[in-house]
């Protein structure tokens, strides 16, 4: 190997220790922290091995493996786990919430046609409906991170779609923001529930805003991409051709630390109250339903893009029904 396999971050006595042991006939194999000749470090599967024969000399052969994708592999995993498991809590949470949501939600609005309501007493009922509306919208979103809600797919063109969505976004942004679009590739299709994919737009729209006090410009992008675009995932298939969509922002950008944690249910760098945390971490969930991925690449002061890709289809007509599924 031409990286250079001297221990770092444990002591050399342990190394020396291990040698010997393997020159005595006692075949190691550990993992270890490796460093390489510009000074960067790694970790690595050691094997040694005492060489047999009269020429030997007493020499030990060893063999270094660069366990760095590895271990980035199944931490990676470890998330989608962690990930998993959070959204089938959430959707269990959601069930039960949605059923104490309905007696708030209804009696309120039978209550206000009462004869002879005082109007303190009516305006009060407003506030419980508009909070009750308002917990129903929460429920729906801890629903969609726990994927349980059904999609209803349909074959769209992803250029026009995106670009009807850039349209209703446009009069949803503050005027300090600017929204580019740029369709790249002509006729790319995909299966997907419009009312979802829109939702996934929205929602990483509504991120980029919120990146932009001073205002700046999100840029929309449709293109197609073929084979090893993907990023790599654990089982991960990077076969055929995918729809890249891109949501990029000129805003704060995320810091390095916390950009691990962005697709997370209920976590968020917002004051307490202004907001609940669950508009990544859906996206993130609604993308992996449609047998897509999402990778976010973000630096502070120069901005953050978000691409999302998902599987091509054929060229069926667009609003082709495809049917339901769970």
């Amino acid at each position: 190997s031409p990286e250079a396999s001297s221990g770092a971050g444990h002591e050399a006595a342990e190394a020396f220790a291990r040698v010997e042991a393997a020159r005595a006939g006692e075949p190691q194999d550990f993992e270890w922290v490796a460093r390489r000749r510009d000074g960067s470090t790694f970790p690595a599967e050691v094997r040694l091995r005492r060489l047999e024969g009269p020429e030997a000399g007493g020499r030990v052969l060893a063999v270094v493996r660069d366990l760095t994708e590895e271990k980035r592999r199944q931490e990676e995993l470890r998330a989608q786990e962690r990930l998993a498991a959070l959204g089938r809590l959430a959707a269990g949470v959601a069930h039960d919430f949605n059923n104490l949501l309905t007696p708030i939600c209804l009696y309120p609005e039978m209550l206000r046609d009462l004869p002879g309501l005082p109007e303190r007493a009516r305006r009060a009922l407003g506030v419980i409906e508009a909070q009750g509306k308002r917990a129903a919208k929460l429920v729906r979103q801890l629903l969609d991170f726990g994927r349980g809600s059904v999609l209803r797919r349909e074959i769209l063109d992803v250029g026009g779609f995106v670009t009807d969505a850039a349209e209703m976004l446009r009069h949803t942004l503050p005027d300090s923001v600017r929204l580019e679009m740029e369709v790249r590739a002509q006729d790319v299709r995909v299966e997907a529930d419009p009312v979802q994919l829109q939702q996934v737009l929205v929602n990483l729209a509504v991120n980029a805003r919120d990146a932009m006090p001073e205002g700046g410009t999100v840029t929309l992008a449709v293109d197609r991409v073929g084979p090893g675009s993907l990023p790599a995932e654990p089982g991960a298939p990077d076969e055929g051709e995918w729809c890249r969509i891109t949501v990029a922002d000129t805003g704060e950008g995320i810091p390095a630390d916390v950009l691990p944690r962005i697709f997370e249910p209920f976590f968020t760098t917002r004051a307490p109250g202004e907001g609940t945390g669950l508009g990544l971490s859906q996206v993130h969930g609604l993308v992996a339903e449609h047998g897509g991925h999402i990778t976010v690449e973000s630096e502070p002061g120069r901005g953050t893009t978000f691409r999302v890709y998902l599987p091509c289809r054929g060229t069926e007509p667009e609003g082709q029904k495809k049917g339901e599924t769970g």
